[in-house]
């Protein structure tokens, strides 16, 4: 190293020949350490560094030669503000299984594989930009496990292939006019509508019929509706932002159906609007009545859907039929009313009327035979009581008569007349000679006269 001469070691001012000798002496010097750091620099080449290195703090965001330093990087990476994009597709991982990074935070991931994997569950984008959640997933633990058909319209298609058919519908205020066959949506007043400009997500139906703005629409929520054309069978159909019907899945339509034949569409549970269709059609027992008819020629059972009335019509007894081994309830013994007399009453009612009757009379048959068969038996006995009180009259009276031998006749006797051609000591009436006898005419001229008594006429043949 030079000699430097100071003024400070010397106590004076220097001389021009002291400056020179300094300045000399520092040209020297610096030739020196020129060499040196030329040599140096190059051992530097593939140098190891020892001990602590340190260096200028380089500008912020600098892309220059200039040396990094450790507190250069943590700064500029606490300060990103610009992209850090590889210069070429590297297929580089960012750490790997063994030594992952604690945590990523970032406002967005874009994954192109469409694809990512968390434990051994993948969830991969849709090709109409959703994602596919894997099976058992769950919901706040792993026990809440969402039920696969929960969200499914595989389920509602294979459903739409059964033999049910009663919709879901329910009725809404138009807000809009709405043609039959309509794809109708649900407004925040809660009204509905159909517009070449829908929100896909707010689908809720088809109209069943064709309505005017304000008017009560009828909308099938879910099951077969009727009434398009050209749709293909068992293809499912989505709705399109212009209410219009596409066979094709695309980011801003909603799936809602397929086709049962070419005019019907199964129409699936896309909301949950089914749910309160069900609960507005509900029906709780105090909605329900009973009510009973006039009895007719046959009975029935008819209910009312309009007002929930079930009606009863009972059958008419009024010179009825009956049929089969009707039953009834058994009176007692001492009822004697309209009421029905049943096998048993009778059967008790002709023990008792038996009781203890003898074998030979026991049975009205034999009864009837004791009385001779006379159905006016009483009327028989009280007339042959009179009679019998009459003839003992008679045979008393006749008793109190001194004789009936060469009575004396008075007044108009009359007895009875005898049959005719009777010839007995019976007494003939006159009734019985005028029928046997007739008129008697014997003449011995011409009879001029024929009288209807016996008559004998003698006057010498001029009678």
């Amino acid at each position: 190293m030079a000699n430097i001469i100071t003024r400070a070691g010397k106590g004076s001012p220097l001389l021009n020949n002291e400056v020179d000798s300094n300045f000399t002496g520092l040209n020297s010097d610096i030739a020196n350490l020129s060499s040196t750091l030329t040599s140096s620099v190059a051992l530097l080449a593939g140098a190891t560094f020892t001990g602590g290195v340190s260096g200028i703090l380089a500008p912020i965001n600098n892309n220059t030669g200039l040396f990094a330093t450790t507190e250069w990087v943590q700064r500029e990476f606490g300060l990103l503000d610009a992209d850090i994009i590889p210069k070429v597709d590297l297929g580089a991982s960012l750490g790997s299984a063994n030594k992952r990074f604690a945590a990523i935070y970032v406002d967005h991931g874009y994954f192109s594989a469409n694809t990512v994997t968390i434990g051994e569950a993948d969830i991969s984008g849709s090709t109409v930009g959703g994602i596919v959640l894997p099976l058992n997933s769950a919901i706040g633990d792993a026990g809440n496990v969402i039920p696969a058909n929960l969200a499914s319209t595989a389920l509602d298609k294979a459903f739409s292939k059964t033999t049910h058919d009663v919709p879901i519908s329910l009725s809404f205020i138009a807000s809009t006019d709405i043609q039959f066959g309509d794809a109708v949506v649900l407004d925040v007043e809660g009204t509905i509508s159909s517009s070449n400009s829908i929100d896909t997500t707010k689908f809720i139906g088809i109209a069943t019929g064709s309505y005017l703005a304000e008017q009560e629409a009828e909308i099938i929520i879910s099951g077969r509706a009727s009434g398009f054309s050209n749709l293909e069978p068992g293809v499912e159909y989505y709705i399109n932002t212009d209410s219009t019907l596409s066979t094709v899945g695309e980011s801003g339509n909603s799936k809602i159906g397929v086709a049962v034949d070419s005019s019907t569409l199964f129409v699936y549970s896309t909301s949950t609007i089914d749910i309160y269709a069900l609960s507005v059609g509900k029906i709780k027992y105090s909605d329900l009545s009973v009510q009973i008819a006039s009895p007719s020629s046959s009975s029935s059972l008819a209910y009312d859907n309009t007002n929930g009335t079930f009606t009863f019509t009972p059958i008419s007894f009024n010179n009825a039929a009956l049929t089969g081994i009707p039953t009834a309830p058994t009176a007692s013994q001492s009822t004697s009313s309209a009421q029905i007399a049943t096998t048993a009453f009778v059967s008790t009612a002709i023990s008792n009327l038996v009781d203890a009757a003898p074998g030979a009379l026991n049975t009205l048959n034999e009864l009837a035979e004791a009385l001779g068969d006379d159905s006016n038996f009483a009327n028989t006995v009280t007339t042959a009581l009179a009679t019998k009180a009459t003839i003992e009259y008679v045979d008393n009276e006749i008793g109190s008569l001194s004789t009936l031998h060469s009575p004396n006749f008075t007044g108009i006797p009359t007895a009875p007349t005898a049959a005719p051609a009777t010839n007995t000591t019976q007494v003939a009436t006159t009734a019985f000679v005028l029928a046997n006898g007739g008129g008697l005419n014997i003449d011995g001229g011409t009879a001029t006269t024929v009288r209807n008594t016996s008559t004998i006429a003698l006057n010498g043949g001029g009678a």
